[in-house]
């Protein structure tokens, strides 16, 4: 049976609100850890965070200033207690030529973590989007426009995600000793090892996926097709996002390029994002908590994947040769 999450989450109230400040109440970071504990060990896949529900409209509570040529709206989002949070924005859109930042409050650190600029580039028809995990329990929204924009930008959260495992960021930010996933006979793809794989390893793929009221993380590749029209088609195993709905696709995040840089290194490369797929099929084989198939999920990445991340589509065979030897790359 599986544990739900969604019973500690609507014990919890809306939290403190005030201008410039948005604070939410969260649970006990044990007893989460122990929950997604126990969810990732029943269901397989890795739970790392909640998503707290809660409503506001940015530029209603952002503290509105003039900086040369911009408008400028900051506001501050408290999380206490967890590792690293974001940001689920139901109402999203930034028009052409502003600006948004993400960033860890000053002297929070010795130095301040910074996510942005994003732009128009984010903008979907659906109107759904969610940042990249901020280290630490607060991060500070940043909005920036040219003085005199006409086009109106929209910035309605429904919801905090609430990070409590598996958060690995470089000193000055490390908030946690854990090292993922990782086992020892695992090693770094930049090591040696993976001198043969310079190319497929750009199909691999870190997911966030949005279920359930729970945050999961789970690998996925690019991968090609008959056509080889670099349609983004990328798969991944059904029971990563078996309790997915159609409101949770638009919020599924593709990590590209997450390695570090050297082997055994401690500083990763600047990884890209798109958010939001489009499912397309899958094997439909969860029988409770077991697998009764082949366990596949089909989706296609919705929003134009930039060349400048050097995506790799990886083959396949269907002719039913098994191959003379194999490696798995994963997050």
């Amino acid at each position: 049976m599986r544990v739900s999450v969604g019973v500690l989450m609507l014990a919890m109230s809306w939290g403190v609100h005030a201008q410039n400040a948005w604070t939410v109440e969260t649970p006990s970071f044990d007893k989460a850890v122990a929950e997604m504990e126990v969810q990732t060990e029943e269901t397989g896949r890795d739970m790392v965070g909640l998503v707290l529900p809660t409503q506001f409209d940015v530029f209603e509570h952002a503290t509105r200033s003039v900086a040369g040529d911009f408008e400028v709206w900051t506001m501050t989002v408290e999380v206490p207690g967890a590792l690293a949070t974001c940001l689920y924005v139901d109402d999203f859109h930034v028009p052409a030529g502003a600006r948004l930042w993400f960033e860890t409050p000053q002297g929070r650190y010795s130095e301040t973590w910074v996510e942005g600029p994003v732009t128009s580039f984010e903008n979907n028809d659906h109107r759904r989007w969610t940042n990249n995990e901020v280290p630490g329990d607060a991060l500070v929204l940043i909005y920036e426009a040219p003085v005199g924009l006409t086009e109106a930008a929209a910035l309605g959260v429904c919801g905090v995600g609430y990070f409590a495992r598996h958060q690995r960021f470089p000193e000055p930010w490390l908030t946690s000793t854990e090292r993922g996933g990782s086992e020892a006979c695992q090693v770094d793809v930049n090591c040696p090892e993976g001198d043969s794989w310079e190319c497929e390893k750009d199909a691999v793929v870190k997911l966030r996926i949005t279920q359930a009221g729970g945050i999961f993380l789970c690998s996925g590749s690019m991968v090609n097709n008959t056509a080889k029209d670099c349609r983004q088609l990328m798969l991944s195993s059904f029971h990563c996002a078996d309790d997915a709905e159609d409101d949770d696709w638009p919020f599924f995040k593709v990590q590209f390029n997450y390695e570090f840089y050297d082997c055994g290194g401690a500083s990763s490369i600047n990884s890209h994002t798109r958010t939001g797929v489009i499912h397309l099929t899958d094997s439909d084989d969860m029988v409770g908590n077991q697998i009764d198939g082949s366990d596949f999920l089909l989706v296609e990445v919705e929003d134009p994947i930039s060349p400048d991340w050097e995506p790799f589509y990886a083959g396949w065979d269907a002719t039913g040769f098994k191959g003379n030897g194999g490696v798995g790359i994963h997050h």
